[in-house]
């Protein structure tokens, strides 16, 4: 293995990861993982730097490790025009490393403005440059810093910091900004989720949270026996852990189309209540059921805080309000436990001509179009439906 000068501990690493994925794009929030980079990775100054091209008041500049002095760093920082680290690494795709020495020679650097404006003032000499993102109209970096009296970055420091930092920053910002694109382009969807009874997160195909309502981020914010960290809903339970990501994987799987079994809902223990959460994951198919959802949407996760052994109930006013048979509103039960059309007629012992049929019927009743929209409607009850699904 390459020679490195990082010497990152297991408890440091995990630290940073956790205050990266919990930083979303709040500049004091990056500031403070700069402020810790920069100590787990023993540089003078650690900095993080986010360029959006199409609203220039969500970039920003977050320094740490200059001993208070990171705001005075960052004003002259934002005022240079002739940073040549930053053209290097600018649109480079994410992971790449690269080590100041070899973008410019250090005779060169020293003259260059920018040296002398920045790095000469606080006696800086070593650098390393990593591009988090490029993504159109988006550019993310980080850095770090050495001075004269410090030991120079090597190149095992390249591949240390693209493999153990760099792919958690990408996946934080690219996470954030694909939540707030969310928000921002389904407000009407929003609005409905944070009326729901139920948890209810959406995941897209790689299985990463694209969407959640107010309840589940009230349940899994106090994290009494659920969590929402690094993107993965977590428990402490070895076992039932395994049953969440299982149950996650073979959703995204039958979204997709892979002819896989029903993922079971999983019961998940608390500390402050003896009633478990219970998890059931809906595959949303990839061929016309995802109507009115964000862009990639394949799995619905509902959270349901019942009784043990209790699966989600169907909202009572279902029944009065559309007119569902008593065999319609069991297969509505079937659907919302995550089964396919053929999954629930098999459960039910009926032909999928039949469960096609209720369908059908279900459809006509209820005034949806697509399973996708049925799902929203027993999730959310009769009172929350969206008006075009």
């Amino acid at each position: 293995m390459p020679s490195t000068t990082i010497r990152l501990d297991s408890k440091s690493l995990s630290g940073l990861l956790g205050d990266a994925y919990d930083a979303g794009l709040n500049p004091s929030a990056w500031r403070h993982f700069a402020e810790e980079a920069a100590h787990a990775c023993d540089a003078q100054l650690a900095m993080v730097e986010y360029q959006d091209e199409h609203d220039a008041r969500r970039s920003f500049l977050a320094t740490g490790g200059l001993n208070g002095f990171e705001e005075i760093f960052a004003a002259h920082r934002s005022s240079s025009s002739d940073d040549n680290y930053l053209l290097a690494i600018r649109g480079q795709p994410a992971g790449t490393v690269r080590l100041g020495s070899e973008v410019v020679p250090p005779e060169a650097m020293r003259k260059s403005r920018a040296y002398t404006q920045l790095a000469r003032p606080w006696d800086l000499e070593h650098f390393l440059f990593g591009a988090i993102e490029s993504a159109p109209g988006v550019n993310a970096f980080f850095s770090l810093c050495r001075t004269a009296q410090e030991d120079p970055f090597l190149p095992g420091d390249k591949a240390l910091i693209s493999h153990l930092l760099l792919r958690h920053l990408q996946r934080s910002v690219a996470l954030h900004r694909s939540l707030d694109a969310a928000r921002g382009g389904n407000a009407l969807l929003s609005g409905v989720l944070d009326l729901a009874r139920y948890g209810i997160v959406l995941f897209d195909q790689r299985g990463r949270p694209i969407l959640r309502n107010r309840a589940a981020n009230a349940l899994l914010d106090t994290g009494d026996g659920l969590a929402l960290r690094n993107g993965n809903l977590q428990t402490t339970d070895g076992a039932t852990q395994t049953r969440l990501d299982s149950g996650l994987e073979a959703a995204q799987q039958s979204a997709l189309g892979w002819s896989v079994a029903p993922p079971a809902p999983v019961l998940v223990g608390r500390r402050g209540s003896p009633s478990p959460y219970q998890v059931t994951f809906s595959p949303l198919r990839l061929r016309g059921d995802r109507s009115g959802l964000p862009s990639g949407s394949a799995v619905l996760a509902v959270i349901h805080a019942g009784r043990h052994g209790n699966a989600p109930a169907l909202p009572p006013e279902l029944r009065a309000t559309y007119g569902l048979s008593r065999a319609e509103v069991t297969l509505c039960g079937a659907l919302l436990e995550g089964k396919s059309l053929l999954e629930a007629a098999t459960a039910l012992d009926i032909s999928r001509n039949t469960a096609k049929t209720h369908l059908t019927r279900i459809f006509d009743k209820t005034g949806v179009r697509s399973q996708a929209a049925l799902l929203r409607l027993l999730a959310f009850g009769a009172r929350n439906q969206v008006n075009n699904p």
